[in-house]
């Protein structure tokens, strides 16, 4: 947890990485209250990792926090040109 100054306001800042496997499923909302926004994260040279973001990220925030709104965060994007994406 780390306190940035915006416009002169303290706000906290606190960044959480959720494991994603199967197992932990179950135990993955327990860290979802009062969470203000989630940064949902995919590779852009991977499109599984896309695929997993529609099938099970957005489907389970919506369902355990349908009003805390998310951001898609692209990862990787300097691989895209070298994996001849481009």
């Amino acid at each position: 947890m780390v306190t940035v100054m915006i416009g002169g306001e303290p706000y906290t800042l606190g960044l959480f990485d959720t494991a994603g496997q199967e197992d932990y499923d179950r135990l993955r909302p327990l860290s979802y209250p009062q969470t203000d926004v989630f940064l949902v994260c995919f590779s852009v040279v991977a499109p599984a990792s896309f695929e997993n973001v529609r099938e099970k990220w957005v489907p389970e925030i919506a369902h355990h926090c349908s009003k805390t709104p998310f951001l898609l965060v692209g990862t990787q994007v300097g691989c895209f040109s070298s994996a001849g994406l481009d």
